[in-house]
């Protein structure tokens, strides 16, 4: 078995030496980790719904307990779970981070709706722990950071690390929003 598995890595290392890809570029555009969470009152949530119109600005969505709270350049909105129309229990790492990007993806003219698990995914891969980054704006762009790494990740491209140290982009989730009062996060 340990042949087999010793086999595999070498395989995984010749094909990534001649296809020139890095184990960066071998992380996938979305997360492994299942995601949920259906929000029917968008209209009514001015974080929220600035965040899905307008491009390049990022709302946080956390939990605790029943209770969500939508918050963007210094603006938040909390609300009832128990009180949200189709309430399911959501599925995420730490929350999520929603908005609309200011640039289309590769290949694409559209500016796309991104959503990010709001946990530092490099602190939950070397620790296990889950640690709440924040939204802001630094150097004109729209960064989550992690206030134990120190790393910013880029929101409008795809959740890269743009400062600290290296590492894996932020966890991308699925968006879905109807254009009125409906947004569905999920990740199969």
């Amino acid at each position: 078995m340990k042949s087999l598995s010793r086999r595999m890595t070498a395989l995984v290392a010749v094909l990534m030496f001649f296809t020139g890809c890095t184990t960066d570029d071998m992380q996938t555009m979305y997360s492994r980790y299942r995601a949920s969470f259906f929000y029917q009152k968008v209209m009514q949530v001015q974080p929220l719904y600035a965040s899905l119109t307008g491009s390049g600005q990022f709302c946080t969505i956390a939990f605790q307990g029943m209770n969500v709270t939508f918050s963007s350049n210094g603006t938040s909105y909390t609300d009832n779970l128990t009180q949200v129309a189709g309430y399911q229990s959501p599925v995420f790492l730490g929350g999520f981070i929603v908005g609309q990007a200011n640039m289309p993806e590769t290949g694409q003219t559209n500016l796309p709706l991104m959503c990010y698990d709001l946990a530092c995914p490099n602190c939950y891969n070397e620790m296990g722990l889950t640690r709440h980054m924040s939204v802001m704006e630094y150097n004109g762009k729209q960064v989550a950071s992690c206030s134990k790494c120190k790393r910013k990740y880029d929101l409008n491209n795809t959740g890269i690390p743009i400062e600290g140290e290296k590492g894996l982009k932020l966890e991308r989730y699925h968006i879905v929003y109807d254009g009125s009062n409906i947004m569905r996060i999920y990740n199969p």
